[in-house]
């Protein structure tokens, strides 16, 4: 599949920064993220992909692992996840 096959429909949220985009595609079981990073042209492109249906123990070990080593931002965590951030900034702050 294509990345516009994967993000032709209306299941996807797009993120621009500065240099990166961040396509976030979810579906009943799966969130896929797809990162592009750029400087001179495309520099990196990254993928991966999480299970909606995580215990809560997962969940908390997933959050940790996004913010302090994949280093995303705790809104772009609660997108992934489905919670808010501020909600994400509590586990963070327990754990």
């Amino acid at each position: 599949m294509t990345l516009d096959e994967i993000f032709s429909d209306d299941n996807v949220e797009i993120y621009k920064k500065k240099n990166y985009v961040k396509l976030i595609r979810e579906d009943e079981d799966i969130i896929l993220t797809v990162d592009l990073k750029k400087r001179n042209g495309l520099e990196s492109v990254t993928s991966r992909k999480y299970n909606k249906n995580l215990t809560k123990e997962e969940t908390r070990d997933l959050i940790k692992e996004l913010y302090y080593e994949e280093k995303l931002t705790q809104a772009e965590i609660a997108d992934i996840v489905g919670l808010t951030q501020p909600q994400i900034s509590v586990i963070l702050k327990k754990y």
